[in-house]
């Protein structure tokens, strides 16, 4: 009787070990299909502007933190948050106009735009195998942002006339010339680079589909309408969570 009672608790048994080691295996590939990575990720930027006259660019950078889920072989959905700086410059030749006689020499005044934007990037990225026998890895990656303006500021400077002196005011003040800046902006961001997993290198052009400056009160400005233009490099640094 004892061993009937062993026979059938042993053949009872059997049948589950083949569905437990699929279920362990289904578990394993489950956790793993939801590797979560974090990471730091900044660099310079130089910043221009499509839709307006002549600009010259500026360089600024950009710095913040991301997530990175697996989606699948290869394919991850990396959410990220950043602070980025964007400035642009605008010269203008300026000549008075004077009577007959001594005239003042002309002059080149520089109004420098700098608008601080903090940016949230929702980006799909695919990751191709390691070249060769090493550990760097190829990716690319795009997606559509949203910002919203946390900061902005004019300075004008004008060359020879005030020997380099710097007027610097805030976008908000009512001496800007009318010119109104957009609170928000949104585009798309495409990119790639190379790396190990935890440490990488690659460069991005983010696109705003918003114009920076919509409408001004009174005057002119080459800004108006104009749509910013970023490429920056990166640096990143990650690390998995589990």
């Amino acid at each position: 009787m004892r061993y009937l009672v062993l026979l059938l608790a042993a053949a009872a048994v059997a049948p589950e070990l083949p569905a437990q080691r699929r279920l362990a295996s289904y578990v394993r590939r489950a956790f793993d299909y939801r590797a979560v990575e974090i990471g730091l990720v900044g660099g310079p930027n130089r910043n221009s502007v499509t839709g307006a006259g002549p600009i010259e660019p500026r360089f600024r950078g950009m710095l913040g933190g991301f997530a990175s889920v697996r989606l699948g072989d290869g394919l991850r959905l990396r959410p990220e948050l950043l602070v980025s700086g964007k400035q642009v410059a605008i010269d203008t030749d300026i000549v008075d106009p004077c009577q007959p006689g001594p005239c003042p020499l002309p002059f080149v005044e520089t109004e420098t735009t700098a608008i601080t934007w903090v940016e949230a990037p929702l980006l799909l990225e695919y990751r191709f195998d390691p070249i060769g026998r090493g550990r760097l890895a190829p990716k690319i990656y795009g997606g559509p942002f949203m910002a919203i303006r946390i900061s902005c500021s004019l300075s004008v400077t004008q060359v020879p006339r005030s020997s380099g002196d710097r007027l610097v005011r805030s976008c908000a003040t009512d001496n800007t010339g009318g010119t109104r800046f957009n609170n928000g902006d949104a585009g798309f961001v495409i990119g790639g680079g190379i790396g190990t997993g935890s440490v990488g290198i690659g460069l991005r052009w983010t696109r705003s589909l918003v114009e920076m400056a919509p409408f001004q009160l009174n005057g002119t400005s080459r800004l108006i309408g104009a749509k910013q233009s970023t490429l920056a490099a990166t640096l990143e640094f990650a690390t998995r969570l589990w």
